[in-house]
């Protein structure tokens, strides 16, 4: 009885975690879908502010501002995008999967 206890406990355990792992994977798919769309957003900015600049309408530091934005929406859209591949890993392996390397390291010289 002991042992169909833990079996059972075992089980419950590993569907948790895979629900858990597929909640944050869907996360992490909402998440990098809104900083793409704050990317785009920052480049047309950028775009909107290089046409204002050349027009004569605003200096250089407005340019500069729209660009540090779109910078900072990159790093954002690069991290969300880390987040979500590690995500799917988890869910992977929540799920019975594992890892291998497609193509193996090469080796240490």
């Amino acid at each position: 009885m002991k042992r169909w206890l833990s079996y059972n406990q075992t089980v419950l355990e590993a569907l948790r975690s895979a629900a858990d792992a597929l909640s944050n994977w869907q996360g992490s798919q909402q998440q990098l879908t809104s900083v793409r769309q704050a990317e785009h957003s920052a480049s047309k900015a950028t775009e909107a502010a290089m046409a204002r600049l050349r027009a004569g309408l605003v200096n250089k530091l407005s340019l500069l501002d729209a660009q540090e934005t779109q910078l900072m929406q990159q790093s954002a859209r690069l991290d969300a995008e880390a987040a979500q591949r590690l995500s799917w890993v988890a869910l992977h392996t929540a799920l019975g999967g594992s890892f291998a390397a497609r193509h193996p390291a090469p080796p240490a010289r």
